[in-house]
Order: structure tokens, then C-alpha cells, then sequence
């Protein structure tokens, strides 16, 4: 492991401890997305909207902690039953952003971490998205996890 890689810890989210640094890269992931509008921008309301999250039994956020450069990156997974299949549970990432400053496997150890956490937990399937916004990178990322694309999803205003 590199030096830079054994400065940083993937952990849950402490909230208050946290909140400042994972508020700047929520706001610059949004920033940076195709579709900010039908999401909350002032703090208030992101703030509210992470503090649901967390009281759902169901959410976990993790997030990346450099010791030097702070919260670099988070992940919030869902874990649920699968709709069509009520036998089976699932994991489904609901956001994950990294900062600029990270390190270069910031985002590969976000996802290794969510995806041991959702086999301990017994799912048998993960999601994840790759936006229209996402890095060019992601794609490749998620293929080298041994995930395939199944669907395009259509987002608008009505």
C-alpha cells in the first residue's frame, strides 16, 4: 500500500465531527451534476437531508478520511429487499462523490468497503449509477468490479 493510501481510513460517518467537510463535497459533487436543480444547495436543507438519511435504519454512509487532507469522499448505500424479489437483499448507492485532492484509489476503496459491508449484511446484488456528469473513469471502474450496465434511466422536470 502507498503512503498516501495507509493516510487514509474508510469509516462511518460521524456526523458532527464530519459535517463541514462532507457539506463542501456535497455541494461541489452538485455543483458538478447535470441535474442540481431538484437537489437541496443551501446547508439547511442539505443538512436535513443527511440527518434523514442517517435515521433510516436502512441508509450507511461511509466516508474517506485522509489524515492530513480531511473527508475526501463519501458513499451512502440503501439496503433492501429487492422489489421483485422480496427473498433477496439488495445494495443500492444512493450518492458517492471524491474530491479533487484525493488520492487516486480514494473511489476504488469507497466501493470495495460498501461491497464487503453489503456481503456482511447478506445482499446478494449491489447498484451502482454512473451519471451523465460521472468522470470518464467510472465505467471502467465499475467493469473492473465485475459489474455490467443493465439500464439507462430518463430524468425530468414535470
Amino acid at each position: 500500500m502507498m503512503m498516501e493510501e495507509r493516510k487514509m481510513k474508510i469509516r462511518p460517518i460521524d456526523i458532527e465531527r464530519d459535517l463541514e467537510q462532507t457539506l463542501a463535497g456535497m455541494k461541489d459533487f452538485i455543483s458538478r451534476m447535470d441535474y442540481r436543480e431538484f437537489l437541496p444547495i443551501n446547508n439547511d436543507s442539505l443538512i436535513s437531508s443527511l440527518r434523514r438519511l442517517l435515521d433510516l435504519q436502512v441508509v450507511t454512509i461511509m466516508v474517506a478520511d485522509h489524515e492530513e487532507k480531511g473527508i475526501v469522499g463519501g458513499i451512502g448505500m440503501l439496503y433492501s429487499p429487492c422489489v421483485w424479489n422480496q427473498d433477496i437483499i439488495v445494495g443500492e448507492e444512493l450518492f458517492w462523490w471524491v474530491s479533487k485532492e484525493a488520492p487516486k484509489t480514494t473511489a476504488l476503496r469507497l466501493l470495495r468497503e460498501v461491497r464487503l459491508q453489503a456481503r456482511a449484511i447478506g445482499c446478494e446484488f449491489v447498484t451502482f449509477k454512473s451519471l451523465t456528469s460521472s468522470p470518464k473513469g467510472v465505467d471502467k471502474l465499475y467493469r473492473k468490479m465485475g459489474l455490467r450496465p443493465i439500464e439507462t434511466s430518463y430524468m425530468g422536470a414535470l
